[in-house]
């Protein structure tokens, strides 16, 4: 059976660096970090005193009042990131919920801590307030997010929920990307989303040392492959993109961003935190044959870059175990984003595909002391101009849940066609 391909169609982000696919790109190509110190009241008996959150994602004109105090934030930001991934595939009109084709569409969202906000008001009304909290279940469901953009823009094709950390987003669209391959789907919206910053959840990631605690410098904080990095920042957002058979596409004479070509998935199966090469060579491996192509034909690979020591170093000898000799720039952009868990992956798979479309790799920013043990060609010296046709992206998270995405440049001819 011929395999069908899939393309890109629309893009919807919010992200601590900007809500709109311009302004992510504005601050990601400028260097401008989204990380912040938190002022709320419930975080100043922790170490570490910094995040990537979101002021404002302008779900105003989406969400009235009543709707907003029953869906949990995960859901408010995947139901924003939805509308504009659709407004910008052509298949919603601005302020409209009433999609074309809503049949044949589908949602797979990638989420890694589930609806942490609606969880913490349940306890509070629960144990502190000694009353049930009436919409407590269908706010902390895991599948909210899913369910709620099903929901609203009337979609009855696949739709499922993936929970694999934080290569869950990458996840999400792999799996999408095989259903529409295989012609089970015409259409899917997927990606992630994650916003896991409350108070309980920051004490637990900082008590596992892996935060970032250069509060005095937020912007400078998260320096990936750098000898002097401490750690990562939390963040939080969403990342939707449109995925579509390419000749559904065609048809509605969508714009197209890029062609994913492959998909590589794999598991440690060795510890629940501690990152293993082998499984990301395996990941990075599959993703390459699922491509049908070869390491050497990758021009950028963006990379999973989280700042922590370990996880630098393995991700640094995993690429050179599976590229060799090929010297393959790569770049992080969570010193700039935050570590947004689900939504990172996803985030960061739209971005690269979108520097195929600039040719212009981004940089990571905050590098300051080469790591001898981190010796690969990363681009620190701010946006790289590249002939970019093809792009991998890596996603490697607790559990051991490993997920690599491949993508290519769209090339559209004079006759409407696509090479």
């Amino acid at each position: 059976m011929t395999k069908k391909r899939v393309v890109i169609t629309g893009i919807g982000l919010v992200t601590p660096a900007g809500c709109t696919v311009p302004e992510f790109l504005q601050s990601i190509y400028g260097g401008h970090s989204g990380v912040k110190v938190i002022q709320a009241d419930g975080f100043s008996r922790c170490r570490a005193r910094l995040a990537a959150t979101i002021e404002d994602f302008d779900s105003h004109n989406l969400l009235n009042e009543k709707e907003k105090s029953r869906l949990d934030r995960a859901a408010q930001m995947g139901l924003v990131a939805a509308d504009k991934a659709l407004v910008d595939s052509g298949l919603l009109a601005t302020g409209e919920t009433e999609v074309q084709d809503s049949c044949n569409t589908g949602v797979v969202v990638g989420i890694a801590t589930g609806s942490v906000h609606a969880v913490e008001k349940i306890y509070d009304e629960s144990f502190n307030h000694q009353r049930a909290y009436g919409l407590g279940v269908p706010m902390a469901m895991c599948h909210s997010t899913a369910a709620h953009i099903s929901i609203k823009f009337g979609f009855k094709g696949y739709i499922l929920t993936v929970s694999t950390a934080c290569s869950s987003g990458a996840a999400a669209i792999g799996v999408a990307f095989n259903a529409i391959q295989s012609g089970s789907s015409k259409r899917i919206l997927a990606g992630g989303v994650d916003a896991s910053i409350t108070p309980s959840q920051f004490a637990i990631w900082d008590s596992l040392r892996v935060l970032s605690t250069c509060n005095n410098s937020p912007c400078n904080a998260v320096k990936p492959f750098s000898l002097n990095r401490d750690g990562l920042v939390l963040g939080e957002g969403a990342a939707l993109m449109v995925l579509e058979e390419l000749g559904s596409a065609l048809d509605r004479g969508s714009k197209i961003y890029g062609e994913i070509t492959g998909f590589g998935a794999s598991s440690d199966a060795s510890h629940i935190t501690r990152p293993s090469m082998d499984g990301e060579v395996l990941a990075m491996e599959r993703a390459l044959e699922s491509a049908g192509i070869c390491a050497r034909e990758v021009d950028y690979i963006n990379a999973h870059g989280t700042a922590t020591q370990f996880n630098d170093r393995t991700e640094t000898e995993a690429v050179k175990n599976v590229f060799g000799s090929c010297k393959v720039p790569l770049s992080s952009i969570k010193p700039i984003t935050g570590h947004m868990l689900a939504a990172s992956s996803a985030a960061e798979f739209a971005l690269s595909v979108l520097a195929l479309e600039k040719s212009l790799i981004p940089p990571t920013i905050n590098y300051e002391q080469q790591d001898p043990e981190c010796d690969l060609d990363y681009v620190v010296e701010g946006p790289r101009a590249a002939d970019l046709n093809i792009i991998m992206s890596n996603s490697f998270a607790f559990g051991g849940h490993n997920a690599v995405l491949v993508a290519k440049r769209m090339n559209g001819g004079s006759n409407g066609t696509y090479a």
